[in-house]
């Protein structure tokens, strides 16, 4: 499992480059503009309904599909998920249905302060961004199949691609279509994405695409076992449209600041999560349904220590080097000097936010391992409205700096409310995670202290170089404390390399 999580984590680093390079060539054309913040307000409707609708399914099949194979063949689990498509795309066509006939009240939900014109645009922009739903949701459960059947690596190839072609759209299309030239190439990625995902499915001989009568008693199995999320994601996804609202208030362009500020930490969130929803849960349902209590702990803490360590080097990184960062990526673009420095500032409070919220991630995926999806949802609903009520409550006073502390303390509490249902060890599990934060925190004095002499004496001002240099001091840090707080991950890292260049 632990090899197979490291080559999910280098594929997956393999596509930040592409990305980054998508997101800067977004920059330079948009920068912090009216157009681009239409396209994410639309954007992120789509997603929010699609997460609301769907997300609670999408995070359990993995954990319900595997104890339904385990249980009672994979007969019944592929029937079972045959039905579950049928009635998602049926149900996404009548949300489609429902968006082009009251366009203009979700416009109203999450803008305010645009004049007639640039609604009208919103509107347009809306009705073209729907059709997405119809597929991306398939496109996640087709992965998640192809993860129960221990494919892991075809979904990963097959997302670089598609991000490539993304890219391309971007540089060949943007002088003709503008700002619409990032629907055409969202939709073209995704489309190519499932067109691989069911190629490999065919590959692999899973009847997925035999002829069936859809039941919806095994669509209700699914949506069952999701229930309780529904009520954590439907708060979720209103906080998601209360804060773009209460951003898109505090005056133009403040979408896309908050937007670019949150792009690396989501990115390394997003490339974690991936990491623990594929490996980790079916491992650890397949553990527990067995009642394998030592390998079930061993497991965990495989992946929450690989986790730990990605999500680690990258806050401290932030903490010290996230100017240097921005200003290599965005210091050339059509950012101006103050929404840069109110980027640079809001970077590192989300990436600190982007900690607590990877130990919500573990300890949910461990809570629907063991089927306490109840208490997954519980933690959920809290975790969201106490984002709302602190947004809401504090925005006017701090502005826009409220929105990353807010999700940093709620996911912290409910990650902790969470890991006291952890079904064995416990001790274990918390002398592991203090002995990584005394690691990570003098790590990152070190760092900071180091290269603030460094770059005082060579006085050192391309942000290329600065970044460089931060980055190879942070790894000749992190070997070394790693060796001195016996940091397994690290150890294994370092004997893989000597191995390689032939010293052991």
């Amino acid at each position: 499992m632990r090899r197979i999580s490291t080559l999910l984590f280098l594929l997956k680093i393999l596509k930040i480059p592409v990305s980054l390079y998508s997101y800067t060539l977004i920059a330079k054309y948009f920068g912090v503009s009216i157009e681009k913040d239409i396209w994410l307000l639309s954007f992120s409707l789509i997603l929010t309904l699609d997460a609301a609708v769907w997300g609670p399914i999408n995070d359990v099949f993995r954990a319900k599909f595997v104890t339904i194979k385990e249980l009672d063949g994979p007969g019944k689990a592929i029937a079972a998920t045959q039905s579950l498509l049928f009635y998602m795309f049926l149900f996404s066509c009548l949300i489609v249905l429902i968006l082009f006939l009251f366009t203009d009240s979700f416009v109203d939900v999450i803008s305010t302060g645009y004049s007639a014109e640039r609604r009208q645009q919103l509107i347009e922009m809306l009705r073209l961004v729907a059709p997405i739903l119809l597929v991306n949701q398939a496109s996640l459960i087709g992965i998640s199949i192809l993860n129960a059947f221990n494919s892991f690596i075809v979904p990963e190839i097959a997302s670089f691609f598609s991000q490539i072609l993304n890219i391309l759209i971007l540089i060949f299309l943007v002088d003709k279509l503008g700002i619409y030239v990032l629907l055409l190439a969202s939709i073209i990625s995704l489309l190519l994405l499932i067109f691989f995902i069911i190629y490999k499915i065919k590959q692999l001989k899973i009847p997925l695409f035999k002829k069936f009568r859809p039941k919806f008693s095994y669509f209700r199995i699914f949506f069952l076992f999701a229930l309780p999320l529904f009520v954590p994601y439907l708060i979720g996804q209103i906080n998601s449209v209360i804060e773009k609202k209460l951003i898109s208030s505090v005056g133009t362009g403040a979408v896309s600041i908050i937007d670019f500020a949150k792009k690396f930490p989501d990115m390394i969130n997003v490339i974690i999560s991936s990491i623990v929803l594929t490996v980790l849960t079916p491992t650890i349902t397949r553990l527990f349904v067995n009642n394998n209590k030592s390998e079930f702990d061993k497991c965990f803490l495989d992946s929450f220590g690989l986790g730990l360590l990605i999500i680690g080097f990258f806050c401290v990184f932030m903490m010290v080097g996230s100017g240097d960062l921005m200003m290599f990526f965005y210091g050339k673009s059509s950012v101006d000097h103050n929404s840069l420095l109110e980027i640079i500032e809001l970077n590192k409070y989300y990436s600190l936010a982007a900690f607590t919220v990877f130990l919500y991630v573990v300890f949910g995926t461990c809570m629907l391992a063991i089927g306490k999806n109840k208490m997954n949802a519980l933690s959920g609903t809290i975790t969201q409205l106490a984002v709302i009520i602190i947004n809401l409550t504090f925005v006017n006073k701090f502005g826009v700096e409220i929105f990353p502390f807010s999700i940093l303390f709620s996911h912290l509490f409910a990650a902790v409310f969470m890991f006291t249902y952890y079904p064995y060890d416990k001790s274990l599990v918390i002398r592991f995670f203090l002995r990584f934060i005394c690691f990570l925190g003098i790590v990152t004095v070190g760092l900071a202290l180091s290269t603030s002499l460094l770059f005082n004496q060579l006085s050192i001002h391309s942000s290329m170089a600065r970044v460089a240099i931060i980055s190879f001091i942070e790894v000749i840090l992190f070997v070394l404390f790693g060796f001195v707080f016996n940091i397994n991950e690290i150890h294994l890292a370092v004997n893989f390399l000597l191995k390689k260049i032939g010293f052991k």
